[in-house]
Order: structure tokens, then C-alpha cells, then sequence
């Protein structure tokens, strides 16, 4: 389902002409997101040891985010042989669709993996059987969701120093590459040094690249910051998934989802609060990005949410 909604979307982009339609769009692409994240790390969770959670996690993003490489790049390709034309984007979107279609028959072919079947739960008894532990690092993760705004800002600060559209599409492509290269290495140093330092270690590297935004007036400090950015984000996709696991065994599908809902439901505000300061000045922005993530470091610390 949650790919069928992702897939759906593209088709909105094919004939999306007012800002309308494109908010349809994004409300339909994050549904699909929502309806196949926590399923599918639950189930990663499940079947990778703890041992080597935090590697196999960083693995599968790897691997995710490789595709969200080689997609850009040939965008990038796409545009510059046919123009920066709207003809030319509808292109982009139907290699995309048709793509996107391709990957929902694969995953039809595999099985579901047999489990133990649990009983159904209403949100609000299963919120009484989630961890302490898991309730206090959602304290810290709503906190850090207010420095955590959209993706888009990135990108506009991009246009501010001077790159292009297209090129811009090749900053996405280098942030992707730094993910996929971060991803399994930081896996595995959480699976060394413990997942508690390495969320730490996400939101001091944000603290410093939202900073770094700030203050950035060369291509060279954008490019720099965006190499950043995928390392964070490696993180944040998949150890943060790793570390629920470790705090909420019993309910890890659960609790990753309602991670994603108190989240998502901050990020909203957060965005458009950032909107509004972006209008006022941009580096407005990344300065209260860098105070509520040092807000966030400082309750994690204090809550010690890997302790039952």
C-alpha cells in the first residue's frame, strides 16, 4: 500500500499546474512513506540480530538511497539534453512512474516472513505498554523535530549562493552519495560503540551543518554542508530506527510509528514557521535549527532513554 500511494503521486506530478495539486501530491507521497516505513524496519528489526542491528539498517538505506543516486543524475542527464522545459520535466515524472511501477511488481514476489501474530491493539492501549525508555527519547526526538524542516530549504539556500536548478539536482545526488556512503560505516560503529552515542553524534553533526547554512557564501561551503547533511541523515533514517528497536522490542512497528506520527505532527509547524523566518532573513532559520538542536542533545543526555 505504502508504495501503491508513493506511485499514485507520480502520476500527480505528470499533470500538477497549480500549488493545489502539488500539495496533493505531497500529502499522497508522505501517506505511502508513513504506510510502509514502520512495517518494513519493524520487520528489518526483527530479523537482524542486535549485534549487527545498527550495520544492517545502515545497509538498507544504503542501498535505498543508491537508486536515489542514479535517479538524479539521470534527471540531471534528462534536462540538460532536452531543456529546463516543462515538456521535459513531465519526461522526468513518467521515467519516474514507470520506475516506481516496476518496483511495486518485484516487491509483490516476495513472501511475508511467518511470525507470531499478536493481538490487535487500539492506539491508546498500545501507547500504556510502550517502554519508559522509548517514551523518553520521544521527549528528545519531538524536541530536535522543531530544528528539523523541510529538505526544501536546503535546496532554496543552494539557489541563494548561486546554483542553478540542474545543478541543484546534482547537490541531491551528492548529498545521497554521502548517505549511501556514511550509512553502513556509522551501522557499524553503533553496533561498536552503542546507538545512544551515535544519536548524539546526529544531532551534534545537524547543530554543526545548520550553523555551517548560516554563515555559508560560496559554492564550495554549500557543497561541503550538503556532503554533512548526508551523514546526518544517515543517522536519523536508519540508526535512529535501529536505537527503537533496542528501547521497544516487544512493539517495535508500534513504536516506530507513533515515533513518526509525534514527529511528523511537529514537523508541520516547524516548516512553516521556518517559512515565515525565511522571509525575514534565511539564516534566521538555520540559528534557531542549531538552538533546538542543542535542546535536543541536552534532554537526551539528561533522559537517558536507553535505560529501562
Amino acid at each position: 500500500m505504502g508504495y501503491s500511494f508513493s506511485t499514485v503521486a507520480k502520476v500527480i506530478l505528470l499533470y500538477a499546474n497549480s500549488v493545489v495539486a502539488l500539495s496533493f501530491f505531497r500529502i499522497i507521497e508522505r501517506l505511502g512513506k508513513s504506510f510502509r516505513g514502520p512495517p518494513r524496519d519493524a520487520w528489518l528489526s526483527a530479523i537482524a540480530a542486535k549485534d549487527i542491528r545498527g550495520h544492517s539498517f545502515g545497509v538498507h538505506k544504503a542501498f535505498d538511497k543508491a537508486g536515489a543516486i542514479v535517479g538524479p543524475l539521470a534527471a540531471y542527464g534528462l534536462l540538460s539534453w532536452l531543456g529546463q522545459t516543462a515538456a521535459s520535466f513531465r519526461t522526468v515524472f513518467w521515467v519516474a512512474f514507470v520506475l516506481a511501477v516496476l518496483a511495486m511488481f518485484v516487491l509483490g514476489l516476495i513472501k511475508d516472513q511467518p511470525d507470531v501474530q499478536h493481538q490487535h491493539e487500539s492506539i491508546f492501549t498500545a501507547w500504556k505498554t510502550l517502554s519508559p525508555g522509548f517514551k523518553r527519547y520521544l521527549v528528545a526526538a519531538g524536541i530536535f523535530s522543531l530544528a528539523y524542516f523541510s529538505f526544501g530549504f536546503l535546496l532554496l539556500r543552494a539557489s541563494s549562493v548561486g546554483f542553478s536548478v540542474k545543478d541543484v539536482i546534482l547537490l541531491y545526488a551528492l548529498f545521497n552519495a554521502s548517505f549511501v556512503v556514511a550509512a553502513p560505516l556509522i551501522g557499524k560503529l553503533g553496533d561498536l560503540i552503542g546507538r545512544t552515542r551515535v544519536v548524539v553524534l546526529s544531532y551534534l553533526i545537524y547543530l554543526v551543518m545548520s550553523l555551517g547554512f548560516a554563515v555559508a557564501t560560496t559554492k564550495r561551503q554549500i557543497i561541503f554542508l550538503f556532503v554533512i547533511y548526508g551523514v546526518f541523515y544517515s543517522i536519523d533514517e536508519a540508526q535512529s530506527k535501529a536505537f527503537i528497536a533496542d528501547v521497544e522490542p516487544e512493539r517495535r512497528g508500534t513504536a516506530i510509528g507513533v515515533c513518526n506520527f509525534v514527529t511528523g505532527v511537529i514537523y508541520l509547524p516547524a516548516s512553516l514557521i521556518a517559512g515565515t523566518l525565511w522571509a525575514a532573513h534565511p539564516s534566521i532559520v538555520f540559528i534557531l535549527a542549531a538552538f533546538f538542536s542543542l535542546v535536543a542533545i541536552t534532554a537526551f543526555v539528561s533522559l537517558r532513554p536507553a535505560q529501562q
